[in-house]
């Protein structure tokens, strides 16, 4: 079995990240997500962490960015 991780980078997502996050389920179910989120102003955030709780995703690390390079956020995982 393979291992599959999907880096979904966000910004202001609030009304797409739920179906987005089902797709990608729904398309693999044996995937790992991790969402980069760009310091949405919206409630993107608010949304993952309620999706994350609500299905049990995985979800397996939620990125805030803020003048951070995603490179170094992939180093740190």
């Amino acid at each position: 079995m393979e291992n599959v991780v999907v880096l979904l980078p966000c910004l202001n997502e609030e009304l797409t990240i739920s179906q987005m996050i089902a797709d990608i389920k729904r398309a693999k179910n044996n995937v790992d997500i991790m969402v980069i989120d760009n310091n949405s102003s919206d409630n993107t955030v608010k949304t993952i962490n309620k999706l994350k709780k609500k299905l049990k995703y995985q979800i397996l690390k939620l990125f805030l960015i803020k003048k951070i390079w995603v490179m170094d956020i992939i180093r740190k995982f």
